[in-house]
Protein backbone atom coordinates (compact mmCIF):
# COMPACT_ATOMS: atom_id res chain seq x y z
CA UNK A 1 0.00 0.00 0.00
CA UNK A 2 2.84 2.55 0.59
CA UNK A 3 4.21 1.81 -2.77
CA UNK A 4 1.10 2.16 -4.59
CA UNK A 5 1.11 5.88 -2.28
CA UNK A 6 4.48 6.79 -3.50
CA UNK A 7 3.76 5.60 -6.99
CA UNK A 8 0.37 8.38 -7.02
CA UNK A 9 1.53 10.73 -5.18
CA UNK A 10 5.54 10.92 -6.03
CA UNK A 11 5.46 9.89 -10.15
CA UNK A 12 4.05 12.64 -12.75
CA UNK A 13 3.06 12.16 -15.93
CA UNK A 14 5.83 14.02 -16.67
CA UNK A 15 8.16 11.06 -14.89
CA UNK A 16 5.98 8.23 -16.33
CA UNK A 17 6.97 9.56 -19.54
CA UNK A 18 10.68 10.18 -19.23
CA UNK A 19 11.14 6.58 -17.93
CA UNK A 20 8.90 4.89 -20.45
CA UNK A 21 11.25 6.26 -23.19
CA UNK A 22 14.41 5.23 -21.31
CA UNK A 23 13.21 1.75 -20.68
CA UNK A 24 12.07 1.68 -24.59
CA UNK A 25 8.02 1.50 -23.32
CA UNK A 26 7.17 5.42 -24.41
CA UNK A 27 3.33 4.46 -23.56
CA UNK A 28 4.07 2.97 -20.15
CA UNK A 29 1.70 3.82 -17.34
CA UNK A 30 2.71 4.46 -13.68
CA UNK A 31 1.56 1.62 -12.16
CA UNK A 32 3.47 -0.69 -14.84
CA UNK A 33 6.48 1.64 -14.39
CA UNK A 34 7.11 0.05 -10.84
CA UNK A 35 4.77 -3.29 -10.73
CA UNK A 36 5.18 -5.02 -13.84
CA UNK A 37 8.03 -3.26 -16.51
CA UNK A 38 10.90 -3.32 -13.43
CA UNK A 39 10.03 -6.72 -12.24
CA UNK A 40 9.65 -8.12 -15.38
CA UNK A 41 12.98 -6.93 -16.64
CA UNK A 42 14.76 -7.90 -13.39
CA UNK A 43 12.72 -11.58 -13.55
CA UNK A 44 14.00 -11.83 -16.84
CA UNK A 45 17.39 -10.91 -16.42
CA UNK A 46 17.60 -12.73 -12.62
CA UNK A 47 16.92 -16.13 -15.06
CA UNK A 48 19.15 -15.39 -17.63
CA UNK A 49 22.26 -15.09 -14.73
CA UNK A 50 21.48 -18.17 -13.17
CA UNK A 51 21.77 -20.14 -16.21
CA UNK A 52 24.83 -18.47 -17.38
CA UNK A 53 26.33 -19.68 -13.88
CA UNK A 54 24.87 -23.25 -13.88
CA UNK A 55 26.05 -23.56 -17.78
CA UNK A 56 29.76 -22.64 -16.41
CA UNK A 57 29.44 -25.36 -13.17
CA UNK A 58 28.07 -28.11 -15.66
CA UNK A 59 31.31 -27.26 -17.65
CA UNK A 60 33.40 -27.58 -15.26
CA UNK A 61 31.80 -30.38 -13.74
CA UNK A 62 30.88 -29.11 -10.92
CA UNK A 63 27.72 -29.17 -8.14
CA UNK A 64 26.54 -25.95 -6.71
CA UNK A 65 26.66 -25.65 -2.59
CA UNK A 66 24.76 -23.00 -0.29
CA UNK A 67 26.45 -19.88 -0.18
CA UNK A 68 25.93 -17.11 2.71
CA UNK A 69 23.40 -14.65 2.32
CA UNK A 70 25.64 -12.06 2.55
CA UNK A 71 27.48 -12.99 -0.68
CA UNK A 72 25.08 -13.86 -2.37
CA UNK A 73 22.71 -10.57 -1.86
CA UNK A 74 25.00 -8.42 -3.43
CA UNK A 75 25.85 -11.01 -6.93
CA UNK A 76 22.11 -11.24 -6.97
CA UNK A 77 21.46 -7.71 -6.90
CA UNK A 78 24.26 -6.57 -9.13
CA UNK A 79 23.74 -9.72 -11.81
CA UNK A 80 19.98 -9.07 -12.43
CA UNK A 81 20.62 -5.45 -13.35
CA UNK A 82 23.78 -5.54 -16.23
CA UNK A 83 22.64 -5.45 -19.92
CA UNK A 84 26.32 -5.71 -21.22
CA UNK A 85 26.75 -9.30 -22.75
CA UNK A 86 30.13 -9.29 -21.76
CA UNK A 87 29.63 -8.01 -17.91
CA UNK A 88 27.23 -10.27 -17.36
CA UNK A 89 28.94 -12.90 -18.07
CA UNK A 90 31.47 -11.67 -15.89
CA UNK A 91 28.42 -11.53 -13.08
CA UNK A 92 27.44 -15.14 -13.48
CA UNK A 93 31.46 -16.27 -13.36
CA UNK A 94 31.62 -14.49 -10.03
CA UNK A 95 28.02 -16.59 -9.01
CA UNK A 96 29.41 -19.82 -10.25
CA UNK A 97 32.73 -19.95 -8.34
CA UNK A 98 31.29 -19.02 -5.20
CA UNK A 99 28.52 -21.28 -5.71
CA UNK A 100 31.56 -24.17 -6.97
CA UNK A 101 33.54 -23.10 -4.44
CA UNK A 102 36.67 -23.23 -6.72
CA UNK A 103 37.83 -20.05 -6.26
CA UNK A 104 38.05 -17.09 -3.42
CA UNK A 105 35.20 -14.54 -4.00
CA UNK A 106 34.62 -12.06 -1.20
CA UNK A 107 31.84 -10.07 -1.30
CA UNK A 108 33.51 -7.21 -2.16
CA UNK A 109 33.62 -8.41 -5.65
CA UNK A 110 30.27 -7.38 -6.18
CA UNK A 111 30.67 -3.77 -5.56
CA UNK A 112 33.94 -3.55 -7.50
CA UNK A 113 32.23 -5.26 -10.62
CA UNK A 114 29.16 -2.75 -10.04
CA UNK A 115 32.05 0.27 -10.29
CA UNK A 116 33.66 -0.73 -13.54
CA UNK A 117 32.64 0.50 -17.30
CA UNK A 118 33.30 -2.64 -19.78
CA UNK A 119 36.34 -0.89 -21.41
CA UNK A 120 37.85 -0.49 -17.65
CA UNK A 121 36.90 -4.38 -17.20
CA UNK A 122 38.77 -5.51 -20.59
CA UNK A 123 41.53 -3.08 -20.21
CA UNK A 124 42.12 -5.53 -16.88
CA UNK A 125 41.51 -8.27 -18.21
CA UNK A 126 44.42 -7.36 -21.00
CA UNK A 127 46.70 -6.54 -18.46
CA UNK A 128 45.65 -9.74 -16.49
CA UNK A 129 46.46 -12.08 -19.59
CA UNK A 130 49.66 -10.44 -19.74
CA UNK A 131 50.87 -10.35 -16.73
CA UNK A 132 50.04 -14.10 -15.76
CA UNK A 133 52.92 -15.25 -18.49
CA UNK A 134 55.36 -14.14 -16.13
CA UNK A 135 57.21 -16.07 -13.51
CA UNK A 136 55.58 -14.94 -10.53
CA UNK A 137 59.36 -13.81 -8.88
CA UNK A 138 59.57 -11.30 -11.60
CA UNK A 139 56.10 -10.01 -11.77
CA UNK A 140 56.44 -9.30 -7.98
CA UNK A 141 59.37 -6.85 -8.74
CA UNK A 142 59.55 -3.99 -10.92
CA UNK A 143 57.89 -5.51 -14.12
CA UNK A 144 54.55 -3.99 -15.80
CA UNK A 145 52.87 -2.88 -19.29
CA UNK A 146 53.46 0.06 -20.48
CA UNK A 147 50.73 2.50 -20.88
CA UNK A 148 51.50 3.12 -24.70
CA UNK A 149 51.08 -0.64 -25.32
CA UNK A 150 47.53 -0.50 -23.98
CA UNK A 151 46.80 2.31 -26.25
CA UNK A 152 47.99 0.35 -29.21
CA UNK A 153 46.71 -3.33 -28.53
CA UNK A 154 43.34 -1.92 -27.59
CA UNK A 155 42.72 1.12 -29.93
CA UNK A 156 42.15 3.49 -27.57
CA UNK A 157 43.15 6.83 -27.22
CA UNK A 158 45.07 8.28 -24.61
CA UNK A 159 42.53 10.53 -22.98
CA UNK A 160 40.67 7.27 -22.83
CA UNK A 161 43.23 5.23 -21.36
CA UNK A 162 44.11 7.47 -18.95
CA UNK A 163 40.46 7.51 -17.53
CA UNK A 164 40.23 3.65 -17.62
CA UNK A 165 43.24 3.46 -15.40
CA UNK A 166 42.39 6.42 -12.64
CA UNK A 167 39.37 4.29 -11.91
CA UNK A 168 41.27 0.79 -11.85
CA UNK A 169 43.80 2.42 -9.84
CA UNK A 170 41.34 4.23 -7.93
CA UNK A 171 39.81 0.23 -7.02
CA UNK A 172 43.25 -0.94 -6.27
CA UNK A 173 43.03 -3.50 -9.47
CA UNK A 174 46.20 -2.32 -10.88
CA UNK A 175 49.32 -0.47 -9.33
CA UNK A 176 52.53 1.40 -10.91
CA UNK A 177 55.44 -1.58 -10.21
CA UNK A 178 57.31 -1.47 -7.01
CA UNK A 179 61.56 0.15 -8.27
CA UNK A 180 60.05 2.38 -11.00
CA UNK A 181 60.45 5.83 -10.87
CA UNK A 182 60.69 6.86 -13.83
CA UNK A 183 57.35 8.28 -14.50
CA UNK A 184 57.60 8.39 -18.36
CA UNK A 185 57.59 4.48 -18.22
CA UNK A 186 54.04 5.17 -17.01
CA UNK A 187 53.78 1.41 -16.19
CA UNK A 188 50.91 -0.52 -14.45
CA UNK A 189 50.40 -4.18 -13.09
CA UNK A 190 48.19 -6.24 -11.23
CA UNK A 191 47.70 -5.71 -7.40
CA UNK A 192 47.45 -9.31 -5.72
CA UNK A 193 43.52 -8.15 -4.89
CA UNK A 194 43.33 -7.75 -8.61
CA UNK A 195 44.52 -10.85 -9.67
CA UNK A 196 42.54 -12.60 -7.34
CA UNK A 197 39.58 -10.37 -8.79
CA UNK A 198 40.05 -11.02 -12.24
CA UNK A 199 40.28 -14.42 -11.36
CA UNK A 200 37.09 -14.61 -9.95
CA UNK A 201 35.68 -13.04 -12.84
CA UNK A 202 36.59 -16.17 -15.18
CA UNK A 203 34.63 -19.06 -15.66
CA UNK A 204 36.11 -22.12 -12.59
CA UNK A 205 37.02 -23.96 -16.05
CA UNK A 206 38.90 -21.58 -17.50
CA UNK A 207 42.81 -21.85 -16.51
CA UNK A 208 45.90 -19.06 -16.02
CA UNK A 209 47.93 -18.17 -19.52
CA UNK A 210 50.30 -20.59 -19.36
CA UNK A 211 53.79 -19.00 -18.21
CA UNK A 212 56.41 -17.64 -21.00
CA UNK A 213 58.38 -16.06 -19.43
CA UNK A 214 61.05 -17.36 -17.15
CA UNK A 215 63.69 -14.23 -16.86
CA UNK A 216 64.14 -10.64 -17.11
CA UNK A 217 65.69 -10.81 -20.33
CA UNK A 218 62.51 -13.07 -22.67
CA UNK A 219 60.08 -10.41 -21.22
CA UNK A 220 62.36 -7.33 -22.46
CA UNK A 221 63.23 -9.34 -25.98
CA UNK A 222 59.09 -9.57 -26.37
CA UNK A 223 58.68 -6.16 -24.88
CA UNK A 224 61.23 -5.03 -27.96
CA UNK A 225 59.03 -6.95 -30.58
CA UNK A 226 55.65 -5.36 -29.09
CA UNK A 227 57.14 -2.01 -29.42
CA UNK A 228 58.53 -2.53 -32.73
CA UNK A 229 55.21 -4.21 -34.37
CA UNK A 230 53.00 -1.26 -32.83
CA UNK A 231 55.23 1.35 -34.53
CA UNK A 232 54.99 -0.17 -37.81
CA UNK A 233 51.14 -0.44 -37.00
CA UNK A 234 50.71 3.15 -35.75
CA UNK A 235 52.96 4.58 -39.28
CA UNK A 236 51.17 2.33 -41.54
CA UNK A 237 48.56 4.18 -43.55
CA UNK A 238 45.11 3.92 -42.45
Amino acid sequence: MELARVVTEELTPEISRFMGSVMGSPGLELGELVTDQIRAWRFRRGIKYVQRAMKQLEVAGMDPTAVPMRSLAPLMDGGTLEDDEEMAERWASLLANVAGGARDVPPSFASVLRDLEPEQARILDHVYQTMMQIAPELRRGNLGMARTGLVGELRLSDDAVEYHLDNLIRLRLIRKPSGVMDDELEMVTLTEFGRAFVRACRPPSQPDPPVRFTNAAQVMEQAGKNRQRLNQRSSSPG
